[in-house]
């Protein structure tokens, strides 16, 4: 679970699986970008408490009022399970995806539970796709941080490392280290 008390202002969520929401009543993202996440479960005494804060291009699997607790918060090419008109109390929204059936977004993914065997890429004829304010898919796998699959960091990593465990009659140690990235 995710509180605003260590950050009320002017935080930022990119392309995040969010299997629960923010604690209700305790603090508030002020001036808070919400950005390519999908959002699975929501129960009735939580919701996502910001204020003059943006959310766009996300996901949001649950239909327990997920915009409830938003003040001033403008939402943009999102896509919802629940059928949302805006505006919505103080919060204003364009180019959302509504009433969508949860088995038509994801290729593989049931439920409001995170599980890594599920696949959380859009299906080839889901409505987010290329669907975002920047042109690339709604949730995890668009935006400026594309999710990595297995989350594989792009910059290079080492993949083994292999050091033999003493030197050889010249004193040199043999070391064998392989190292990988993955593309963007």
């Amino acid at each position: 679970m995710i509180t605003g008390n260590n950050c009320p202002t002017n935080c930022s969520f990119y392309n995040n699986i969010i299997c629960s929401y923010f604690n209700n009543g305790v603090g508030t993202f002020l001036k808070s970008n919400f950005k390519n996440n999908i959002f699975l479960q929501a129960e009735s005494d939580y919701g996502i408490h910001t204020q003059y804060s943006t959310l766009d291009n996300n996901i949001f699997v649950s239909s327990c009022h997920a915009l409830s607790s938003c003040i001033n918060t403008i939402v943009k090419n999102n896509l919802f399970v629940e059928t949302i008109i805006f505006p919505t109390g103080t919060n204003v929204g364009s180019n959302n995806l509504v009433n969508q059936t949860q088995n038509s977004i994801f290729i593989n993914q049931e439920g409001s539970v995170f599980d890594y065997t599920h696949d959380y890429h859009l299906k080839s004829d889901s409505p987010g796709i290329n669907a975002g304010t920047d042109g690339t898919d709604i949730g995890i796998y668009g935006g400026i941080y594309p999710w990595k699959h297995g989350s594989i960091p792009s910059n290079p990593h080492f993949q083994s490392v292999k050091v033999a465990p003493k030197t050889d009659s010249n004193g040199n140690l043999n070391v064998n280290i392989k190292v990988t990235a993955q593309d963007y």
